[in-house]
């Protein structure tokens, strides 16, 4: 009875998940639940309330810090369930599988290297692969996510990517963490955030659906710092315009959050891997 036993473990950690969120209390129940819904907020991290409610901006509780980067262990091979979707899709940390699955759908005909020219002459393999797809065994080559700078992951801030780190599926994870409610200051650590950055507000405008379109230049400012382990990667044209230490406003924080944050993840990529790719979401979410 292994399999039914499998079963009612995916089962058991799902009914777990909505009971401890709250989300079977509201109305319509779990149906009508918003997506992020069942992601644990980070205490710490400023909320609408501290921007929304004052005149006056104070930076030091406005400004947000994420971190972006991805996992290539959890990895995901191709299983013969096709029809194995994820129990809770889009209301804990992954995004919305069927949502996901459109936008890649309508970005996959776009040239990156037109997008963001080449200037960086680091030999990451962020840079140089961002676009090769992975090993044909597997379904997924890695894992995406949004970190903030207290090592929370974002509610709907992770997701699969199936050719390398590619610009458009950390586009997508980045703006679909902040749920509609982008603070006044946002402060973009990621290893290669000197070619990711680029045009990134322009393939925003041209590829997003509408629900992700409410970034405002007038309201919003977004940098784009790389983390101080990774920076000494890259030449010094990058290291002086995207450094950390030259920045104001951003106290001893060093970016390398979601690295930390890996350390522990990578033990569950020798089962996931095996798994469906629902089960595997379910469990990553768990």
């Amino acid at each position: 009875r292994y399999d039914e036993f499998m079963r009612i473990t995916r089962l058991w950690r799902h009914l777990k998940m909505l009971k401890r969120s709250g989300v079977t209390y509201f109305s319509g129940s779990v149906r009508n639940a918003p997506e992020g819904s069942c992601a644990i907020i980070c205490p710490a991290c400023p909320s609408s309330t501290d921007w929304e409610d004052n005149e006056t901006i104070n930076w030091a509780k406005s400004t947000k810090f994420l971190m972006l980067d991805a996992n290539f262990r959890l990895k995901c091979k191709i299983r013969s369930t096709v029809n194995d979707k994820p129990l809770g899709s889009g209301l804990a940390y992954y995004v919305s599988i069927d949502k996901f699955k459109n936008f890649l759908g309508t970005t996959s005909h776009c040239n990156q290297a037109e997008e963001a020219p080449m200037y960086c002459d680091s030999n990451l393999h962020a840079v140089d692969h961002a676009n090769l797809k992975g090993n044909s065994k597997y379904v997924a080559s890695g894992v995406g996510a949004v970190q903030c700078r207290h090592m929370f992951v974002q509610p709907n801030g992770t997701g699969d990517l199936s050719r390398g780190e590619s610009y458009h599926t950390m586009d997508y994870l980045f703006w679909s963490s902040f749920q509609g409610k982008l603070p006044p200051r946002t402060v973009v650590s990621y290893d290669i955030a000197c070619r990711w950055s680029v045009n990134q507000l322009r393939r925003r405008l041209s590829l997003f659906p509408p629900e992700l379109q409410f970034y405002n230049s007038q309201q919003h400012s977004i940098e784009y710092v790389i983390p101080k382990f990774h920076i000494y990667g890259h030449g010094e044209e990058c290291q002086t315009k995207f450094s950390l230490n030259y920045r104001p406003w951003m106290a001893r924080v060093d970016g390398e959050n979601i690295e930390r944050g890996w350390s522990w993840m990578n033990p569950a990529a020798l089962g996931t891997r095996e798994m469906g790719l629902g089960a595997r979401q379910d469990h990553l979410d768990d």
